[in-house]
């Protein structure tokens, strides 16, 4: 069946920026005969290389009969609030390493695409604040069971959980 097809086992992939490491899942279908070679590296989008993530770029090896390999993108948690950040992730120069013919360049394994497989990696921002919606709340003690309903909404991201530690303070006293 041949040295098989390259392609990314997604065309997104999708990540916290607090995860630290992102790992990129290459596959090899429709055959898995001599060993295959193909070049990856990664290209700024609104993610920026050195900045959001670090330059991914290297060789992945299939040994004969291999059909995943993996590489990981180191990322980087700004700990700001921002929209979410993208880059392309891209695979180039494969190499067929036929132990008769010898290795040779092989566009065939990319299957019909002229130019070599992208997936997009999209860093989800996960950094949020927590803001109140009032600065003061006033109770009415004559009000039946004295409540007050203090709202908080979260702004920024949705992503994780977040804890509110409160606490109440008398400040004055009617006296009669």
């Amino acid at each position: 069946a041949g040295s098989g097809i390259l392609r990314y086992a997604s065309t997104n992939f999708t990540f916290t920026e607090s995860a630290v490491n992102a790992i990129v899942t290459v596959k090899r279908e429709r055959g898995l005969q001599n060993v295959v070679e193909v070049d990856y590296a990664a290209i700024s989008g609104t993610a920026i290389d050195g900045l959001h993530f670090t330059n991914a770029s290297g060789t992945l090896q299939f040994e004969e009969a291999e059909a995943t390999e993996t590489y990981t993108v180191t990322l980087f948690d700004d700990l700001l609030i921002n929209a979410d950040r993208v880059f392309t992730n891209i695979l180039s120069n494969p190499i067929n390493r036929d132990p008769i013919s010898g290795p040779n360049s092989d566009p065939g394994l990319f299957g019909a695409a002229t130019n070599g497989p992208t997936s997009l990696m999209t860093i989800i921002n996960d950094d949020s604040e927590i803001e109140l919606t009032f600065n003061s709340y006033t109770v009415n003690e004559q009000t039946a069971g004295g409540n007050a309903v203090i709202q908080i909404s979260r702004t920024g991201s949705s992503v994780g959980d977040v804890s509110v530690f409160y606490s109440v303070v008398e400040i004055g006293r009617a006296h009669v």
